[in-house]
């Protein structure tokens, strides 16, 4: 964690990106991390064996395929092994779980 020193007056946001907490007085420096440190990805999975689709969002694809095909996900453990056919990248979870 780290903490930028500035006047009183302004506003303390506190985020956290990548599982480290960034502190910072600045809504511009903010932004910039929410840019460079984290995407959130929509993203869809393919099991050949059992013709079956899953859709799902994460903040770390080979993390979340991992659990997927290691029986870590109740609702994807009966269809293994899966693989991931299509992704997509967004800024905040917010606009990743938006119906499209």
């Amino acid at each position: 964690m780290f903490k930028i020193k500035l006047n009183k007056n302004e506003i303390l946001e506190s985020r956290t990106f990548s599982k480290v907490q960034f502190r910072s007085r600045v809504p511009s420096l903010n932004v910039m991390l929410r840019l460079f440190c984290c995407m959130y990805f929509v993203y869809i999975l393919y099991s050949k064996d059992f013709d079956r689709y899953y859709v799902g969002q994460c903040e770390y694809l080979n993390e979340r395929l991992k659990r997927h095909n290691g029986k870590a996900v109740p609702s994807t453990k009966a269809y293994i092994s899966w693989q991931m056919i299509y992704t997509e990248s967004f800024s905040t979870r917010s606009l990743a779980a938006k119906p499209r």
